[in-house]
This record gives C-alpha cells, sequence and structure tokens, in this order.
C-alpha cells in the first residue's frame, strides 16, 4: 500500500486541507470497493470533519 494526497475543501470555512489516501498497488484486492474515511483537521479553522471515498 502507498500514500496519496489529495486537497478537500472544508465544510465549515471551504479552505482546503490535505487529505492522505491510502491506496492499493497492483492486484485484486477485496478492500477495493470498500467505502473508507479518514478524520480530516481544518489547517485555517480548526473544524474537523470526516472524508469517505472507495
Amino acid at each position: 500500500m502507498s500514500q496519496s494526497a489529495m486537497s478537500v475543501g472544508c465544510p465549515h470555512c471551504g479552505t482546503a486541507s490535505a487529505v492522505e489516501l491510502m491506496t492499493v498497488e497492483g492486484g485484486n484486492h477485496s478492500n477495493e470497493d470498500r467505502l473508507k474515511g479518514r478524520r480530516v483537521d481544518c489547517q485555517h479553522c480548526g473544524d474537523d470533519f470526516s472524508f469517505y471515498y472507495y
């Protein structure tokens, strides 16, 4: 597994925050189709929110 980053807008203030996402390298893994989530702390206003992805 490796990590990739993307920017996600804070639902409170709209400022983009970087989110590290776990990615699976090669092959078919049963977890690829499962919903994953990350807790994000806004780098601007300090609000915390959840970000979900596949």
